[in-house]
């Protein structure tokens, strides 16, 4: 009989592949139909996008982009386009230096009002779940306890001792995550598909 710890994480580990393929099928199919990938000679890339708030069909949007430097990036203009666009507004509320803001994949649209009725805009980092899903790795500096613990062999008192740490102390690279009683090399070695340590302040 397996272990309770050993079940959760292999019908976890189940789960987030099947749906990260539900997912991409879906979204696949809806890109292909609308017409969003590039012509012949146009290079693109494809971004994944929350939109959430006040947009008419809140949700998480594969989107073609643009190649750049920082990587893919798309317009927000385009990730209202697949959130329905504005709930209760028109495209024009959006001023035009806005439109065309290119947006990196990764983050959270959040769309609220103030009190006189106009739009703001906000970037936030997207769930650490869907950045799994999505193969986009964790920022250990950042990535929650409950993040973290979505990680193949990321045991609570591992998923503590990384969060207690940085605390008063950033992670300057995966390798320092030995430090902790029970990690090792090759325990490192994996985690480093699933996690990278920014180099910020």
């Amino acid at each position: 009989m397996m272990p309770q710890d050993s079940r959760r994480t292999g019908n976890r580990h189940v789960a987030i592949a099947l749906l990260s393929t539900v997912l991409l099928w879906v979204i696949l199919s809806q890109g292909q139909k609308e017409g969003q990938w590039a012509g012949k000679g146009e290079r693109r890339c494809l971004g994944l996008m929350v939109a959430a708030g006040e947009v008419k069909k809140p949700g998480t949007f594969l989107l073609s982009g643009n190649p750049s430097e920082q990587g893919c990036s798309m317009s927000l203009k385009a990730v209202l386009n697949a959130a329905g666009g504005l709930r209760g507004g028109n495209p024009l509320q959006v001023p035009c230096s806005l439109r065309q803001e290119q947006i990196l994949p990764g983050q959270k649209l959040l769309v609220t009002r103030n009190e006189s009725g106009d739009f703001l805009f906000q970037l936030k980092p997207m769930a650490g779940g869907k950045k799994l899903v999505w193969g986009e790795k964790l920022n250990v500096n950042e990535a929650s306890r409950e993040e973290l613990s979505l990680i193949p062999r990321m045991r609570p008192p591992f998923a503590d001792a990384i969060v207690k740490r940085r605390e008063g102390q950033r992670w300057n690279a995966l390798a320092d995550l030995t430090e902790i009683r029970g990690v090792g090399p090759k325990t490192v070695q994996l985690w480093s598909e699933y996690l990278e340590a920014d180099q910020g302040s």
